[in-house]
């Protein structure tokens, strides 16, 4: 997943904090327990909100333990017992990993592409697991790649269509298993909240796109690749206030610490994350270190990416400058 989905956690009590905490422990015990040890790697909070999110949708109160793990050996760690729904989002976990090896063994060059063939290996055996646990995810993220997959080759310009495509396949991975009107509240959440993750990403990855020569909608919607960033939060608050109906339909009987939790993330962390990508605003607290990092890290790749271009530059016209000499 995208890492975007995340709690604004300076506004979160203890309590709540340490749900969100154990949850995310417990979704990557489900991980190693489900699809090997390996799909631990590929852990979000993105899938981690999905995961509370079904959990509050069947009205199941989650049972809680204490253990220590590789990560952190010397402290035990609250953590969130396995249950259907950890488990379910472990395996699409593992299978949208797998096929987003298949993509970029496809469509990348150079080391990512390496990575993604040596990578490969493992996620097929991933794959195998999470279709013996769920076979129907792997039908509909196979199909949903394969639509997003041909919407890229036609380089249709819209954000609206490959948006709809992404957020219609979350929608069904995430009402599996449940009852009809259960299904239909899922369903609308996965539906929005998808949509939001992939017009957040394709935004955030537009300068990459464009100098690696990759599909991104917003090439083919804005001029000169200089993103507007008020019309895309116009756009990321209609998705947000979209899934709001689904999100006021779900019971909440004896979850009050699940409520206040999500309730966190949906209306602090998810814009938190949008004006830090359109707008580069640095939120008051350093828990977003870790997003800071990410951009860190790519501002400082696009800066080495400059100066190995500016060298090549200097080395050419060192060349020419040396040929018109001995043409003298």
């Amino acid at each position: 997943m995208f890492g975007y989905i995340r709690a604004m956690t300076p506004q979160l009590r203890v309590i709540e904090n340490e749900y969100y905490r154990a949850a995310y422990c417990g979704l990557c015990r489900a991980m190693g327990a489900c699809t090997g040890q390996c799909s631990r790697f590929a852990l979000s909070y993105d899938m981690t909100f999905f995961a509370l999110l079904r959990i509050a949708l069947r009205g199941e109160s989650p049972s809680f333990g204490q253990k220590g793990c590789i990560a952190h050996p010397f402290r035990r760690r609250n953590y969130m017992k396995r249950n259907a729904d950890l488990d379910l989002c472990a395996a699409v976990s593992a299978l949208l990993t797998y096929y987003k090896c298949v993509d970029d063994r496809t469509d990348e060059r150079g080391s990512r592409r390496l990575k993604a063939v040596l990578a490969m290996p493992f996620a097929k055996r991933m794959r195998r697991k999470a279709k013996r646990l769920v076979a129907e995810a792997d039908t509909i993220i196979a199909d949903g790649m394969e639509a997003l997959a041909q919407l890229e080759k036609e380089c249709v310009p819209s954000v609206d269509r490959p948006a709809g495509v992404f957020g219609d396949m979350m929608g069904k991975l995430f009402s599996i298993g449940l009852d009809r009107d259960r299904a239909r509240i899922a369903y609308c959440m996965g539906l929005h909240y998808g949509r939001w993750l992939y017009i957040l990403d394709a935004a955030d990855d537009l300068q990459e796109d464009i100098r690696r020569d990759r599909y991104n909608p917003y090439r083919y919607l804005v001029p000169g690749g200089v993103l507007l960033p008020t019309s895309t939060v116009d756009v990321l608050i209609g998705e947000l206030a979209a899934a709001e109906p689904a999100l006021d339909l779900i019971g909440w009987q004896g979850q009050d610490v699940l409520h206040e939790l999500i309730l966190n993330i949906v209306y602090l962390g998810l814009p938190a994350q949008a004006r830090y990508v359109l707008y580069d605003e640095e939120p008051d607290s350093d828990y977003f270190g870790a997003v800071n990092h990410r951009k860190q890290r790519k501002r400082k790749k696009e800066q080495k990416e400059r100066r190995r271009a500016a060298r090549k530059e200097q080395k050419t016209e060192k060349s020419r400058t040396g040929e018109r000499e001995d043409a003298q």
